[in-house]
């Protein structure tokens, strides 16, 4: 597949100067990209407002996707930002099987999925800190990529104070209320992004994203993208899921504690 970063300003498609804000599939017979595209999800620039796009959808002849308040066949604001991906027509049939799409995530046990904890074990980042540090909520854990799954072994949590060897080391964490993973070294300076902070990425005092700052040179990071503010560096992100355990943390009320799952984000091929 080929990705496409661009902007729809009336009909024309250019490449979009300040980078994939939006994850959104559109297509029409005057854009210069041809084919079916289909995306995940994203945010959408409306007139008065920005809407989320929380599914795969796919494009129609000369169809939006909607979202929230846009429902499909509408025509959608005359600025919209997107992020898009562009199969060949033969692949279609075959992109409604989760494991074949890197945005739908699988739902079973295998596939590279890692245990790595409750809910519970990761407070919210957010939540009574006010420079939004990572290190009091975080935690990270080395999985090897040639580490099975169903090994007992792994992942093994590492020590935040003793960072040691980075490499293929994942850092865990929830900022206001949504669990995030990616690499715990900086793709720029090596440095543990656990001691980093994070931000939300606004445009006109609207929540658009959120970024992490790595402390050692300032460089930030886009922790749904892995896009830098700066070169062409880009910060590896895994995928999340959250299941709901068979054993009750609390026999008495019989609630269930959530587990955390991540793994790599997987190819295609």
């Amino acid at each position: 597949s080929e990705v496409h970063d661009t902007t729809s300003i009336n009909g024309i498609h250019q490449k979009d100067p300040l980078g994939p804000h939006v994850t959104l599939c559109y297509k029409d017979e005057n854009q210069l990209l041809h084919g079916t595209h289909v995306a995940s999800h994203g945010y959408v620039r409306g007139k008065d407002d920005i809407g989320f796009v929380s599914e795969r959808q796919q494009g129609k002849k000369t169809l939006g996707v909607g979202r929230k308040k846009l429902r499909v066949g509408r025509k959608l604001a005359p600025t919209i930002f997107y992020h898009a991906e562009l199969y060949p027509p033969l692949l279609l049939p075959f992109l409604f099987i989760p494991a074949m799409i890197p945005f739908v995530q699988s739902s079973h046990a295998g596939a590279g999925w890692h245990l790595v904890g409750r809910a519970s074990a990761f407070p919210d980042v957010s939540s009574g800190n006010d420079d939004c540090q990572v290190t009091p909520s975080c935690k990270a854990f080395s999985i090897p990529k040639t580490n099975d799954p169903g090994d007992p072994k792994a992942p093994v949590e590492a020590d935040l104070e003793r960072a040691g060897d980075l490499k293929d080391q994942v850092l865990v964490f929830k900022y206001k209320g949504k669990f995030h993973a990616i690499d715990h070294q900086c793709p720029h300076s090596s440095f543990p992004l656990s001691q980093g902070s994070l931000f939300d990425i606004e445009d006109f005092g609207v929540v658009l994203s959120a970024g992490i700052t790595c402390p050692k040179h300032g460089w930030s990071f886009d922790i749904f993208s892995g896009l830098s503010d700066r070169g062409s560096y880009k910060l590896k992100v895994w995928d999340v899921q959250l299941r709901n355990s068979e054993t009750p943390t609390d026999e008495a009320s019989e609630t269930t504690d959530q587990e955390v799952w991540v793994r790599r984000k997987q190819r295609i091929g």
